[in-house]
């Protein structure tokens, strides 16, 4: 399987370099019990959003023979555009494939968790829970002329132009 994360825009395109174990998806939906006269009868309401999560580990500066080649090689780039988009509150799209690129799930996902930590190896050991953002909605503020200059400039922005050139995705001038 890969996993595979996405700006809403699609600019930038991550292959997770580890895929875990264990993948989480919860899917649910609202429903109510009530007591009839005879027996009791349950009204269907609406799906809930489902809820994704897992945990791995991000390789810094390390080739290990099972990681995709189109991974990055430094876990910290990983880490920086997890962070920018939660900074900027965007949601991100989740894709995961079997091995021979048959998509499995493809979400637009808001990212509810994200935790990391450095292991004695130099690793990024992370945990991430995301949360479903419908499309629709999303369609609906991607028409607005307003939020899509504020991606724009985002994407500009010299916080990101730092953090690209600080994991040396970007030549520093």
């Amino acid at each position: 399987m890969n996993i595979i994360l996405t700006d809403i825009a699609n600019f930038s395109v991550f292959i997770l370099p580890i895929v875990p174990d264990n993948i989480q998806i919860i899917s649910g939906g609202n429903s109510t019990t009530y007591n009839g006269i005879e027996h009791q009868f349950t009204i269907i309401d609406n799906e809930k959003p489902k809820e994704i999560g897992w945990s791995s580990f991000f390789p810094v500066n390390k080739s290990y023979g099972f990681v995709p080649r189109a991974a990055y090689k430094n876990g910290w780039v990983y880490i920086s555009f997890i962070e920018l988009m939660k900074k900027y509150n965007y949601p991100i799209r989740v894709i995961f494939t079997t091995k021979t690129k048959v998509p499995i799930l493809n979400s637009l996902v808001s990212i509810e968790n994200f935790t990391y930590s450095v292991d004695n190896s130099g690793d990024i050991n992370y945990s991430i829970k995301l949360k479903e953002f419908y499309e629709k909605f999303y369609n609906f503020f991607a028409t607005d002329k307003k939020i899509v200059d504020n991606f724009s400039t985002f994407q500009r922005s010299q916080f990101a132009k730092d953090n690209l050139e600080k994991f040396g995705l970007l030549k520093a001038r």
